[in-house]
């Protein structure tokens, strides 16, 4: 189990080195993680491909897989339909690309309305009470 730590740690720290994800003033919030579920955020699809080449790259070293059929793209944007950002992982996968996603039990839309996320969890609310 150790290894395994030091495994994640190891790529994670690889991640933030590479300074290319998000930041929030001087903190770095490119890869925010919890045990194995991991989200990529960056302000560009080059950046974000980037970040998804030290993702595979990190895999192929340690010759481990990822279910790339459980992660997906969204693009956030005020734009109704944003244009496809087409990140591969490797040469022969590309993400699928989504106007939703849920990491962490918490749904991320890509218009960025909150609106529809607080009835969501007010209705799972009233479901568990």
């Amino acid at each position: 189990m150790i290894y395994n730590l030091t495994y994640v740690d190891d790529h994670l720290n690889d991640l933030e080195n590479s300074n290319i994800g998000c930041r929030v003033l001087s903190t770095k919030c490119g890869n925010p993680t919890y045990t194995d579920d991991i989200a990529l955020i960056a302000l560009s699809p080059l950046n974000l491909q980037r970040m998804v080449d030290i993702v595979f790259s990190y895999m192929n070293e340690w010759r481990c897989n990822i279910n790339v059929k459980k992660s997906n793209v969204i693009v956030f944007s005020k734009i109704r339909n944003p244009p496809d950002a087409g990140i591969m992982y490797g040469s022969d996968f590309f993400f699928e690309q989504t106007n939703s996603s849920v990491h962490l039990g918490i749904r991320q839309d890509s218009n960025l309305k909150i609106m529809h996320r607080i009835n969501e969890r007010c209705q799972k609310a009233k479901t568990h009470f």
